[in-house]
């Protein structure tokens, strides 16, 4: 008599299908050893179909849901349909067999559209009592409960229904792989790597004996494997500490082959304790690739693959490092690229991103450009959007832009038609990656050539009328402004092809060309409004400065195409260097229509901050109040108050210190007046007509006494910036003449009171107000500030920068009442107290030194001043062959030590 293999191979030959025990897999539905025919011929209807990842050709593609909540659903009305004797198709409701069915079904639709957390809970309290008994029901809506519970977040209730229904010692079922892979998932979100080893174990176990008993492997899914090992690797980037228990394993978790040795990493149980925990779990995911040691401890139904190997290649580029100290990890990624060569697995894209990202990490970008040349040599591969933001940094510096243009044409016109999405999403990775490497210029020519029909250099804004013009006449050519034909590698985009412009893509370049001026500033040393107004200092800052008139032609693009405005364009757009009020005024007039949404309190900050830079605080109180008014309780938050303050203190340089607040004649109120006719009058009255260190003074009192203002919030209370900032605005609104000793230690009490940290800064800043009143600042520091700075560094553990900061400070003033010699002696103090002296504290004496000396011809004089002077610089300077500065400090140090 024919057996029932027999009957299974005809079966299998009929329906086109190949079969052989070795490719059994788990099935997609339970697998019940009670019926060994249709245990069989389960597996083989399913095997084929998940292998090839395609429909069959008999059935209809697979849906894809569009979200995770109406996969959720999905999965319900597959419970609905194993539970219902009637589908309702008559125009009835749908019937079940019991109460408890229709029970089941009711409380899995309200876990689905659950909007909060309570909802979930209730309905997992629900479940928990009508699962109570999973037995009664068939293993197809146990599978599916399952899922979808583990979807929708209940990790611990779907794992342990998994392990009542199909898990436990007396089963004779493996579950179907879409529920322990759903079970698995959520362990994982949850970060529970024991829990998913202890599931895969359970799993290993049945699958064993179910297999015994049939006769035929039933090997567990690679995914489930994969998942774990997916969790193992986000427990090394997020740098988790290793979990004890998971040293309590077999042994098979601690091969090592000779690879690694250099750790003694003979068992984990044995790993040194200066081990960290990314590194062992590298290990241990490592170890769980090699040989069979995965295969044979889980019972899976294939060795690993290439999505195994190439997770723990991800995460241990992201561990790798640019300090030399990178041998493990190293180690790890050769282990993984022989493991994958010994299993015959090809490299694909993912593993070269991999690689790449360890190699720039790294830092050896030599390594970096020969594994992307070997990469477009490779026809076999193609270079996807990580492959090319990898390339773009080492490429920029190896001066190979033209294999930039090539690849990213090659990338585009490979998925424009098919993706325009993410063609738009990756060239924002691109911009942000080449405008952080400094070569704005080039980000603006890619964009330009794949993004822009017009002419790069439009006028609709123009430099001249809204900014000071910086060597306009002088601008050399740029590569764009040629033909495409000038350069092979760009290739032709098609008018019709190019991708419409976002948002994003324009402020990332208005982002790039304002870090270019910020950068320009820090290295000139002070804003271009802030240079002596002689001809010559003026020059020298505007060739050190960008040309200005770029960021208003690509605004220009902008509004010539209708690409709507947002709070960050403002903000960038607010960072270029105006040189008078009306510049800013006239620029907020012409942008504002445009904007898709009113200014938001981070644009009106960055505004304020503009108007203050120019020297008119006046204007930016009326910004100050128009955002109170516009945003009420958003606009309340202390960034915004502090931004105010800012531009006070901004207003109190120079020769501002006389003048007063005039805010309702202002530039910004005679232009926005008519819009804002309902402006915050009580701060407007509260400050107008004051001198600019008293109205901060005065708005630190509000803050300070939580005054409730008339749009119905009270003041934010003052943080250590807050009390920065106004100390900074007493000391810029007083002569070298006047002292703000008493103030300046009342401010310094009132917020050690209120809690306020004692940071460097805010130290700094008081002991500023002292002026040249060193005598009293002493005083100060040794009764009240110094004791506060120890302190807080004591708790705040920043390697002494905070108290650095803070003796800074104290050194301003004897720069200001010209005593080098207690300069040196506080120098000779810093070192006792183990704080070394730097560059910067020398520098703060001579900034203290110069506002003394500043309008004096002949300034004061001590005896041995120079000697005392040379003796700091020698304390607060650090000897360097190479720094051509300090040729002399070598004979004075022989002398000293003699």
């Amino acid at each position: 008599m024919l057996g029932p293999h027999f009957f299974i191979l005809l079966l299998a030959v009929g329906l086109g299908e190949s079969f052989s025990p070795s490719n059994v897999k788990s099935p997609v539905s339970a697998v019940r050893v009670g019926n060994v025919a249709s245990v069989q011929l389960h597996a083989i209807k399913h095997v084929d179909k998940r292998r090839s990842g395609s429909p069959s050709r008999h059935s209809s593609p697979r849906r894809v849901p569009p979200n995770k909540r109406t996969a959720i659903r999905w999965v319900i009305q597959g419970v609905e349909r194993c539970l219902a004797e009637d589908d309702g198709k008559d125009g009835g409701g749908k019937t079940y067999k019991s109460v408890n069915d229709a029970s089941l079904v009711d409380t899995l639709y309200a876990m689905v559209n659950a909007y909060n957390q309570k909802d979930i809970l209730d309905a997992e309290k629900r479940l928990k009592v009508l699962m109570r008994n999973p037995n009664k029901y068939p293993s197809e809506v146990n599978e599916r409960v399952i899922k979808a519970t583990a979807m929708a977040g209940l990790a611990s209730f779907s794992s342990a229904l998994l392990k009542e229904a199909f898990l436990n010692d007396n089963g004779d079922m493996i579950p179907s792989s879409m529920a322990y892979t759903a079970v698995l998932n959520a362990l994982r979100k949850v970060g529970e790597i024991d829990r998913m080893e202890e599931t895969l174990t359970d799993l290993a176990s049945a699958s064993r004996r179910v297999s015994l008993k049939i006769g035929e492997k039933i090997g567990i899914d690679i995914v489930a494997f994969n998942t774990y090992v997916a969790a193992i690797c986000d427990a090394v980037v997020k740098g988790l500490p290793f979990s004890p228990s998971a040293t309590s394993i077999s042994d098979d978790d601690n091969i090592d082959d000779g690879e690694i040795s250099g750790f003694n990493f003979t068992t984990l149980e044995n790993i040194s304790s200066k081990t960290s925990g990314s590194e062992k779990y590298l290990y241990k995911a490592v170890n769980l690739l090699r040989g069979n040691t995965a295969r044979t401890r889980f019972a899976l139904g294939e060795d690993p693959d290439e999505y195994s190997y190439n997770q723990v290649l991800n995460a241990a580029a992201k561990c790798s490092r640019s300090d030399g100290d990178d041998y493990f990890t190293k180690s790890i990624i050769l282990s993984c690229l022989r493991g994958m060569k010994d299993r015959g697995i090809k490299a694909n894209m993912f593993t070269y991103n991999a690689r790449l990202q360890a190699t720039l990490a790294s830092g050896n970008e030599d390594a970096a450009v020969q594994l992307i040349d070997q990469i477009l040599s490779d026809p076999n591969v193609t270079p996807n959007q990580y492959t090319i933001n990898f390339m773009l940094n080492p490429f920029i510096n190896a001066d190979r832009r033209d294999d930039i243009w090539s690849t990213i044409n090659s990338f585009y016109e490979a998925n424009i038609e098919s993706n325009k999405e993410l063609v738009s999403s990756a060239f924002e990775a691109f911009l942000v990656t080449i405008v952080q490497t400094g070569e704005i210029e080039f980000a603006r020519d890619l964009f330009q050539h794949f993004f822009l029909k017009i002419p790069k250099y439009n006028k609709r804004v123009q430099m001249s009328k809204l900014v000071h013009v910086v060597n306009v006449g002088q601008r050399k050519v740029k590569s764009d402004d040629m033909s495409d034909e000038s350069s092979a590698s760009r290739g032709s985009i098609l008018p019709n092809s190019r991708l419409p412009p976002k948002t994003k893509h324009f402020n990332i370049l208005l982002g790039g060309y304002s870090k270019a001026f910020q950068s320009a500033v820090s290295k000139v040393g002070r804003t271009v409004n802030q240079v002596p107004r002689n001809d010559r200092a003026r020059e020298h800052v505007s060739n050190a400065m960008p040309d200005v008139q770029e960021p208003l032609d690509l605004l220009g693009i902008m509004l010539d195409i209708g690409v709507p405005l947002d709070g960050f364009t403002v903000t960038s757009l607010m960072t270029l260097p105006y040189s008078t009020p009306e510049n800013i005024t006239s620029l907020l007039s012409r942008i504002e229509p445009e904007m898709m949404v009113k200014f938001n309190p981070a644009a009106y900050r960055s505004i304020i901050s503009a108007y203050g830079k120019v020297s008119d605080p006046s204007s930016a109180c009326w910004m100050f109040s128009e955002m109170t008014q516009a945003h009420r309780n958003q606009g309340r938050n202390v960034e915004c108050w502090n931004a105010i303050l800012g531009a006070l203190v901004r207003g109190s340089d120079g020769a501002q210190t006389d003048k007063v607040l005039d805010i309702l004649n202002s530039d910004a109120a005679r232009s926005r007046r008519a819009s804002d006719q309902t402006g915050n009058q009580q701060f407007i009255s509260l400050v107008d007509g004051k001198k600019f260190s008293d109205a901060s003074m005065a708005l630190l009192d509000l803050m300070r006494n939580g005054t409730v203002l008339s749009e119905g919030y009270s003041a934010p209370k003052p943080n250590s910036q807050t009390y920065c900032l106004v100390a900074s605005a007493l000391t810029s609104g007083s002569d070298s003449s006047q002292h703000n000793s008493d103030i300046a230690l009342s401010l310094f009490r009132n917020a050690m009171e209120e809690g306020v940290a004692a940071d460097g800064r805010f130290l700094n800043a008081v002991l500023r107000c002292f002026g040249d009143d060193i005598e009293t600042a002493l005083e100060a520091w040794k009764s009240d500030i110094g004791p506060a700075a120890a302190a807080y560094e004591r708790s705040s553990n920043k390697g002494g920068a905070n108290v650095i900061a803070a003796y800074n400070g104290l050194m301003y003033v004897c720069g200001r009442a010209i005593r080098p010699d207690i300069a040196t002696r506080i120098a000779y103090a810093m070192n006792k107290a183990g704080v070394e002296p730097t560059e910067v504290t020398l520098n703060s004496y001579l900034a203290g030194k110069r506002v003394a000396l500043d309008g004096i011809e002949d300034g004061k004089s001590m005896s041995l001043m120079n000697q005392y002077e040379t003796l700091l610089s020698v304390e607060c300077t650090k000897y360097n062959t190479k720094d051509k500065r300090r040729v002399n400090d070598r004979k004075i140090r022989i002398i000293l030590g003699g």
